[in-house]
This record gives C-alpha cells, sequence and structure tokens, in this order.
C-alpha cells in the first residue's frame, strides 16, 4: 500500500514526487533562465536583484499554494472525527474516502492551481516594481503555481530547504550545488533543495552562491 507511506511511491501517478521533483528541476532550467535574462535585459535588473525577484515569486507561489495543504487537512480532521463517533469498525471504509479524495486532489491539480494564481499575483503585486515585470514572466509565475500547488497535494506534502538561508551558513553540498562561485559558506540561496517530506530523503539539490574563500580571509 502507498497511502500514507511517502517511502513507497506510485511510478503510475503522473504526479508522483519523482515527477514533481523533474519538473521542479526543469523550471529552474528552462523558465527561470529566460525569466533571468528578460529581466536583466529588458528591466536592467542586476544579477542578484533578478535572482531575488524570481526567488520571491517562488516563495510566494509556495506559501499561497500552501493553503491547499491546510483545506486537506481540515477535511482529514473531519473524516477523523468521524472515525471517533463511528467506531475502528469503520477505519477501512474511511481510509477509502481519503484515498478517494487524494486522487480527486491529484485529477484536479489544474483546476486547483488556477484559484492560487490569481492570489499569487496579486501578492506579488503589492510592490510596484514587480507588478510592472511581471506580465513578462507570467509562464515562470504559473509554472511556479502549479508546481507548488502539485508539492503540497501529496501526502505528506514535499518539502523545499533553502527558503530561509542566512548569509554565511555552512554550504552543504549534499543539498546544494554551486551557482556561479563555490565556497565554504553561502551567499544566498538562487534555487532551494526538494526532499520527499520535512526532514525526509532528498529528491534534487538545489542550487547556491557561495562566499570565496579569499572573500572569507
Amino acid at each position: 500500500m502507498t497511502y500514507n507511506n511517502p517511502t513507497m511511491i506510485d511510478l503510475s501517478d503522473q504526479n508522483n514526487p519523482t515527477k514533481i521533483t523533474d519538473r521542479f528541476s526543469e523550471l529552474y532550467d528552462n523558465q527561470w533562465k529566460n525569466a533571468f535574462l528578460i529581466l536583466e535585459k529588458k528591466h536592467q535588473l542586476s544579477e542578484t536583484d533578478s535572482i531575488s525577484f524570481l526567488f520571491d515569486v517562488l516563495y510566494v507561489s509556495l506559501t499561497e499554494c500552501g493553503k491547499a495543504r491546510s483545506l486537506r487537512e481540515s477535511a482529514f480532521k473531519v473524516i477523523a472525527e468521524y472515525i471517533g463517533a463511528v467506531g475502528d469498525d469503520q477505519a477501512v471504509k474511511v481510509i477509502e474516502v481519503m484515498r478517494t479524495l487524494k486522487d480527486v486532489r491529484k485529477k484536479n491539480v489544474e483546476g486547483i492551481s488556477q484559484m492560487f494564481k490569481k492570489s499569487v499575483e496579486e501578492r506579488l503585486s503589492t510592490k510596484m516594481i514587480y507588478k510592472e515585470m511581471l506580465p513578462d514572466i507570467k509562464p515562470y509565475m504559473d509554472e511556479c503555481v502549479e508546481i507548488c500547488t502539485m508539492m503540497n497535494i501529496q501526502e505528506p506534502p514535499l518539502a523545499l530547504r533553502g527558503l530561509n538561508v542566512s548569509r554565511g551558513i555552512q554550504f552543504d553540498t549534499s543539498a546544494f550545488k554551486a551557482y556561479t562561485v563555490s565556497g565554504k559558506t553561502i551567499e544566498y540561496i538562487v534555487w532551494p533543495a526538494v526532499y520527499l517530506y520535512f526532514n525526509g530523503p532528498i529528491l534534487s539539490r538545489g542550487v547556491a552562491q557561495g562566499i570565496s574563500d579569499s572573500s572569507n580571509a
């Protein structure tokens, strides 16, 4: 059984953690780089400002799509209370209901993500400078929302590492590869690492800018 067992990945599922991670990596390799060039060349942003902007888009997408997880948890709480009301003999039937809800969410991920695209854009548009540039990087923003939605409807949700990293922490090469500069410590995160679940096994390394040893000298 794969239900509630995140280490058992259903390879027939088009939205399984492995395929979501592959799509997340492709997002960085394709839409992220295209959006980066637009910000740098058309809008004359610096390299670090472009990276920061694109990171903000991903972060806001993840936090907004986290509402899908909250809705899921609320539904499961109701079901859990029902189990307590009817007794353990109904537990098997309730688990089947949970599994059905999970399958329905996965099949309707496109519709669910559409609900969050508007809220993500509204949140980002509160910064006027972002509002002016968002139309030019919409493919990147839309893909961020869709992937973050898929991450959040997993049981348990996929987890990203590197969203709140302070300058100067140790550069963990098992979790991140260097952007353009390597080093023993991190300057900033370019792209987060993906884990099967919080504190679970890593699925994909992220990208970080290191502080060169000469800078530390």
